[in-house]
């Protein structure tokens, strides 16, 4: 997964708090993916899936891989690819200070 922060320093040493920020999300991370299956799984279901299988929870989060989070003072994001589900949209996911999901959106 890539980590993107913003300007203010170069490196680990200039990510100060959201370079510690980004090592207690990692393990956060499945139950995430589990937050993202909840919010974006009826959608799924009830418009894109066409012609193809309901999918159940589970088998909606193994198809979403991480592929960036952005760190910044404002907020952390998280963003997925969506395996195909969603017409290869990026699933961009908002966290709180806590690390508690705010927002789970489409993208691109």
């Amino acid at each position: 997964m890539q980590l993107n922060h913003a300007r203010g320093g170069s490196g680990p040493a200039g990510l100060g708090g959201r370079q510690q920020r980004y090592q207690w999300l990692h393990p956060g991370v499945k139950a995430i993916v589990q937050a993202v299956a909840r919010a974006k799984l009826p959608l799924y279901n009830k418009t894109w899936r066409g012609e193809r299988p309901e999918l159940t929870a589970d088998q909606f989060a193994a198809k979403l891989k991480p592929s960036s989070v952005d760190v910044s003072r404002r907020r952390t994001t998280l963003y997925f690819n969506d395996g195909g589900l969603l017409l290869d949209h990026v699933i961009e996911v908002r966290l709180s200070p806590a690390g508690a999901v705010k927002e789970v959106l489409l993208a691109g």
